[in-house]
Order: C-alpha cells, then sequence, then structure tokens
C-alpha cells in the first residue's frame, strides 16, 4: 500500500533489531536480512492500493513458489493468478532485491502469459521511496492475439467501438519508464480486416504524466501497394481521452482502401481516382473526430476546409464546410448517360427497382459546400454553392447558387427517406441554353433557345417510377429565341406542305403549367416565331414519359407579322414517346376552325396568297400529303380532306381524289358556299363553276364535311343576308370569285 502521504509499506523503519533505518543494524539496504530458500503459496491473494490515485490492483487465487537466499542473492518467483478474470502465468527473477530498493539499479527478467496477450522484459529496475511506480528501463516485446479481451485483460475496459475490427498485434521495442518521466519507442505490425499493417510509434511524457497521462506521440503506419499514414500530437487517456495534432494520409489504392478501412464499395470505374490525399488538424474524443485546416485531394480535385463527425446520438452526425476549385465528381456518377445507354434504354421508362434508401437513415449530417465547377459526367456546372441537411433519414438539398448551361439555378429539394421515398422541391432556373439541360436532364433535346422556368413539386413512391408517377404540382416556363427541332410549322401552315424534319423558328414561348399524379397539363401555351404563331394546350405524361400536346399554329404574311391577320390552316398533335414524338395534323380541327370563321380565313388567305406562286398546285400539295396516307394521315380522317379539297378547289381534284382512294368519293355533298369564295382567292371559279368544271366524277364530301358545309352556307348567309342588297348569295360568290 502507498499511503495518502507517499509512504509505501514494504519500506521497514523504526522497529528495533528487525527495522531499524536503513543502513542501520540488522538491516542490509533496508531489507530484513531474510532467508527463503523455498516458499510457497497456495490459493493465496495479493493487493495493491495507492491511496493518492484510488489506483487498485487484485491478483486472487495466488499459486507461487518463491526462493530468496539472501537480500543480496537473486529473488526468483514463478506462479500463477487470476487477474480480472484471465489467469495468467508468470516468472520474475531480479538479480538482488536489496540493491533496488536501496535506489540501485538491479537487473530484472519478467515473462507474463495469459490468453488474450504475452509480456515479455529484460532491463533494469530502482525502487524509491517516494516514487509510486518503478524505475524501468529496458527492451519489451508484446503480442495479443486478441486486442481487445487483451485489454479488458490488463485494464479492465476494452478497446474503443471504432476499433473492434483490430486483429493479432506484435510490438518490440524500448521504454524508459520513472515517475519524472516515460518514453516509449517501438516497431511493430497489426492485423486490420485480414491485411497487416507496419507501423512505428513513439511516445513521451513529461513531468507529472502519470497523475495527468497526457503524452507526446507520434505514428507512422503503412500497408504495401495500399496508404501511409502519419501522425504527431499530443494524446491524453484521463478521464475523457482526447487526442491533438496533425495527420496526413495518402492513399495508394482508394478503392481497395475504402473496402479495408470502413467496408464500403465506391463505385468508380476502373483505373480512375486510384489515389487520394488528406492533411489536417485532428481534435478527437471519445464522442466527436474533428478536422481543420482540411486539404484534400482527389484526382484532379483538391478541397479545403473543415469537417467534424459527433458519436453521442442515436447516428453519427456529420459536420463539414468544404471549398473547391474545379470538381470531378465524374467517376462518382453512373458511367455512360444517354449517349452510352442510348436510346434504347430511354425506352424503359423510370426504373422499378425499390429504391435504395438506407445510407440515408445511417447517419445525419450538415454539410456545406462552394466550387468553382463541378463535372458530373453528362452534367457540367460552374461555381456551385449549395447546402444539406440530413436528419433521422429526411435530406434537404439547398442550392443557393448554381451555374450551368448559360445561365443559373437556385432552390430546395427535400427527400425523406423514412419509408416511401417522400420528394418535395421548388426551383428556379433562369436564362438557361434549353437542348444541353434538357438532354442532360431527360435525353429530350427537341428543343432549343434560352429558358426561364419554376416549379414547384412533390411525390411519393417506393420506387422511380412510382414517384414520378404521382408527382403534383405546378410551374411555369418562357423561352427565348429559339426553335423546335424535327417539324417545321411555318411550312405546314403557308405552304401545306411537310414540315417534318425541318425546325420551327422562335421568339418567344411561354406557359404555365400544373402537375396531376405525374401527368402535366397546359391550358395556355404560346409561340411566337418569325413567320407564325401558335396556341397549344395538351398533357405531358411524365410517369410515362410521353405527351399528347395539341399546338394550333397560325401562318402570317410576313417576318414582322405578329400582328397582322393570321391563317390557321390546321392544329398540329405531337404524340408519342419523349424518344419517339409523333407530329401529325389536326385536319377536323382545321376544317372547324375555318367554317367558323370564313371572313376571318379569307382575310388572312387574301394577305398570304400574295406569297404563293401557285395556290392551286399549293392546295394540292395539301391534299396529297393529307390523303396519301403515313403518320401525317394518321390522325385524321378523309373526309376532312375532302372539305378542304372541295374549299380550295384546284383543277386537279381528279387526280387527287384518286390518289386519296374510296374515303375521298363517299358521300353526297357538294362544295358550299365559302369555297366558292376561297376559290376565287385562290384562282378558281365560283360555286357553279367549280361543280361544272369538276363534272360527274368530282369528288364528293363525306356526311360529316357536308354537315359542316350546310352550317357554314346558313352561316354565311346570315352574315350577308339573302336579298335586297345588291343580289343573292351565288351572285355575290361570283362577284367576290371576280374581284379576287
Amino acid at each position: 500500500e502507498i499511503a495518502p502521504d507517499g509512504r509505501a509499506n514494504w519500506v521497514f523503519e523504526g522497529q528495533a533489531g528487525a527495522a531499524a533505518p536503513a543502513g542501520g543494524a540488522g538491516v542490509e539496504g533496508g531489507l530484513p536480512k531474510v532467508f527463503l530458500p523455498a516458499a510457497r503459496i497456495t490459493d493465496g491473494r495479493i493487493r495493491f492500493r495507492d491511496a493518492r490515485s484510488g489506483r487498485r490492483i487484485e491478483l486472487a487465487d495466488l499459486d507461487l513458489e518463491a526462493a530468496l537466499e539472501g537480500p543480496e542473492a537473486p529473488l526468483a518467483l514463478s506462479g500463477s493468478a487470476l487477474w480480472n478474470g484471465e489467469r495468467a502465468r508468470f516468472e520474475l527473477r531480479l538479480d538482488s532485491p536489496a540493491k533496488a530498493l536501496a535506489g540501485g539499479r538491479a537487473a530484472v527478467e519478467l515473462r507474463l502469459e495469459g490468453a488474450p496477450a504475452r509480456l515479455a522484459f529484460d532491463g533494469r529496475v530502482r525502487f524509491t521511496e517516494s516514487a509510486a511506480v518503478p524505475e524501468i528501463d529496458g527492451r519489451f516485446a508484446v503480442a495479443a492475439d486478441d486486442p481487445g479481451a487483451a485489454a479488458r485483460w490488463l485494464g479492465g475496459a476494452g478497446l474503443p467501438a471504432g476499433l473492434a475490427p483490430l486483429g493479432v498485434v506484435e510490438l518490440e521495442g524500448r521504454a524508459t519508464v520513472g515517475e519524472e518521466a516515460l518514453a516509449v519507442t517501438a516497431s511493430g505490425r497489426a492485423a486490420w480486416r485480414g491485411r497487416d499493417v507496419a507501423f512505428d510509434v513513439h511516445g513521451e511524457g513529461g513531468s507529472g504524466w502519470l497523475a495527468k497521462r497526457r503524452f507526446i506521440t507520434a505514428l507512422e503506419a503503412r500497408s504495401t501497394e495500399l496508404f501511409e499514414l502519419a501522425w504527431k500530437g499530443g494524446v491524453a487517456v484521463a478521464d475523457r481521452p482526447r487526442a491533438e495534432g496533425r495527420l496526413d494520409l495518402a492513399i495508394s489504392d482508394r478503392p481497395g482502401f475504402a473496402r479495408w478501412a470502413a467496408q464500403a464499395r465506391l463505385d468508380t470505374p476502373e483505373g480512375t481516382l486510384a489515389t487520394a490525399k488528406l492533411g489536417a488538424k485532428v481534435a478527437a474524443t471519445a464522442e466527436r473526430l474533428a478536422l481543420s485546416g482540411l486539404e484534400l485531394v482527389l484526382g484532379r480535385s483538391r478541397m479545403s476546409g473543415e469537417a467534424a463527425v459527433a458519436f453521442g446520438g442515436a447516428r453519427p452526425l456529420v459536420a463539414a464546410r468544404l471549398e473547391s476549385g474545379p470538381l470531378d465528381l465524374s467517376p462518382f456518377m453512373e458511367r455512360g448517360g444517354r449517349t452510352a445507354r442510348g436510346e434504347a434504354s430511354l425506352a424503359e421508362g423510370w426504373s422499378t427497382e425499390p429504391l435504395d434508401l438506407a445510407p440515408l437513415r445511417a447517419v445525419d449530417a450538415e454539410v456545406a459546400l462552394r466550387a468553382e465547377a463541378v463535372d458530373l459526367g453528362e452534367i457540367e456546372l460552374g461555381r456551385t454553392d449549395i447546402g444539406a441537411k440530413l436528419a433521422a433519414g429526411r435530406l434537404r438539398l439547398t442550392a443557393r447558387r448554381i451555374d450551368a448551361w448559360g445561365g443559373g439555378m437556385n432552390g430546395w429539394l427535400t427527400l425523406d427517406a423514412r419509408e416511401a421515398a417522400a420528394v418535395a422541391t421548388e426551383f428556379t432556373v433562369s436564362k438557361v441554353q434549353l437542348r444541353p439541360l434538357l438532354r442532360a436532364l431527360s435525353g429530350f433535346d427537341a428543343i432549343e433557345g434560352i429558358g426561364d422556368f419554376t416549379i414547384r413539386a412533390r411525390g411519393r413512391g417506393r420506387s422511380m417510377d412510382a414517384l414520378m408517377r404521382s408527382l403534383q404540382g405546378d410551374g411555369a416556363l418562357e423561352l427565348k429565341d429559339g426553335a423546335i427541332l424535327g417539324i417545321d410549322l411555318a411550312a405546314l401552315a403557308r405552304n401545306f406542305g411537310a414540315g417534318a424534319g425541318g425546325k420551327t423558328e422562335f421568339t418567344t414561348v411561354s406557359a404555365t403549367f400544373t402537375i396531376e399524379n405525374g401527368v402535366l397539363e397546359t391550358r395556355d401555351f404560346a409561340f411566337y416565331g418569325p413567320l407564325i404563331r401558335v396556341r397549344g394546350e395538351g398533357t405531358i405524361d411524365i410517369g410515362r414519359q410521353a405527351q399528347r400536346l395539341r399546338l394550333v399554329p397560325e401562318a402570317v404574311a410576313s417576318l414582322s407579322g405578329q400582328g397582322e391577320n393570321a391563317l390557321g390552316i390546321f392544329p398540329v398533335l405531337v404524340t408519342g414517346t419523349w424518344w419517339s414524338p409523333r407530329f401529325a395534323p389536326d385536319l377536323s380541327g382545321a376544317v372547324e376552325a375555318m367554317l367558323l370563321n370564313p371572313d376571318g380565313t379569307v382575310s388572312a388567305i387574301r394577305d398570304l396568297a400574295e406569297g404563293v406562286k401557285n395556290p392551286g398546285a399549293a392546295a394540292g400539295a395539301l391534299l396529297g400529303a393529307v390523303a396519301g396516307g403515313g403518320a401525317s394521315g394518321e390522325e385524321s380522317g378523309g373526309g376532312a380532306a375532302a372539305v378542304i379539297g372541295g374549299l380550295l378547289g384546284s383543277g386537279a381534284q381528279e387526280d387527287r381524289a384518286a390518289e386519296a382512294g374510296p374515303e375521298m368519293q363517299t358521300g353526297t355533298g357538294t362544295a358550299p358556299g365559302v369555297a366558292g369564295i376561297i376559290g376565287g382567292l385562290l384562282g378558281g371559279g365560283g360555286e357553279t363553276g367549280a361543280a361544272d368544271e369538276a363534272g360527274a366524277d368530282a369528288p364528293r364530301t363525306g356526311p360529316r364535311s357536308a354537315r359542316a358545309a350546310r352550317g357554314a352556307r346558313r352561316a354565311s348567309r346570315r352574315r350577308r343576308g339573302c336579298a335586297g342588297d345588291g343580289g343573292g348569295p351565288r351572285d355575290r360568290a361570283a362577284a367576290g370569285s371576280r374581284a379576287g
């Protein structure tokens, strides 16, 4: 026992004839003249208690054999005892106990062996009256097959949770231990998840190190073709263990290191991001690891900032604030994108595989990142300022600034991963180039120009397909100075010919929309181009990746003719899928529009006809395009084409009718009254002349078109009157024809 005042009870003094002061009668070097040629203790107990620190050590079930021929003779001890629940076998040889107790240095050999660990020491030892621990200097070797069990055996507490995968440890070195100083230098190896790690370690403790338990440490560790690590700093192992210092890590096989150190798989292509470097000041406790002055080099990317991980809550909390130059994350993205996957992959639709959201429930996080540029493979961003907060499986991403596609965006997105994935977002996109934006996000690239968007949406589902089909929300768009690729609406409207394969230029496009159950709907689509303007409405089925839009093009007479009379010849239906859109005329809608407003149609045709060299041939081209079948004929019936044929009566009607087939030759009606007006404008005769010239074999309109024509005649008569104004409708039609 060591008393509170530092006196040790193995120092004998003050007892006459038995325990005189050191060097007195009957005492040699402070030790009584005791001779024990052989001694044995069976089932004994030894306790050591230091009243100054409260430290206790106890050996139970002790079997001991000892031999001491005299104070100056060697002391030999051997036996076994229970220590912290494990039986230990030991051997001790001290060449002169009297010398050691008198303040001299005595040679000592110690062997200690238990199931968890083995210890060997060869050196010298010295005891002093005031010292709480003996002075020891010599070489040692330590081996532990199970470091966790060894730590519990030696110190009563196991390893920290983070060191659980630690395997066999072997260490050899030299130690100098005393109350006023501590120095340990050693080299060894340790197994971690089946791989050997070689290391060199050095530790120093200054005055009072035993009470303070503070040390200066240095560590170098390496594993062949995997990593090199260097650490230097202070370590305290008192009531709240902590470490502060500098850490440098160089990784030569980053994917292998991730699998080995954290059992994480980083799915990057072979040969990319193979190396990494990290340097930082470290402050670590059992509850928190903090990195300041962080420098991280990953491939071509370099980041700096600070980061921390807190372990005290239900989940680890990761906090980081990072800044970067150009940040290359492309190797982490799905390889190939639409370019490599091809359109066939897009045609497969959204994935129905269950979303794996478990990683979002494993950790909490608060992260801020600023980068000069971010390369995501097929998506390249400019200056980026984003933040992320993840708590209990709910992630909120905030984009304070993202420069991309010539413009920028800001907004937020939340992803709730606690059950089925629940998504909500609100984003504003300004002045972006449309074609690269759409190609990168959806693979759809049939629009070019500059666009502004706002969108609010929310959805829920266990797969990406279910999520997209559940979307709800609204938004608006405005596009400027671009074109729709794949169709020339101006050619369709002005020249009545096929416009597929061209493009429709526009100065502005605007629309507002709502989203219900994954279907986007707009009712106010407006398109203004140099020679055409378009109104539209319809739906885009986000879940099915399809669309059904009805565009109503109106041709104007000049490049600056947006305010002039416009001719709406026929609407265009845009159907099909995102990867295979179809464009077709809606001829029945065109007929209805012309018959409901013949005066406006006449006025617009009068303006447009000045730019058409052969109006009759243009009308015939329309009939050929419509009645000739193919994609354009899929959306409209032949009856509508017959009405237009009658309205625009060309001299080539017989040939067109023959090409159109039987559908164009059914019904009994004749060309309506408005046909004479339009026919006169385009160089044809009046109603009677048109019928006479066509002859008995002229095409007749079908029943539906005939009804529409009769309705138009009645409307025309109401507008023009039947008598008393200079002649009947037939005379006025003929006069109109001649004027035309």
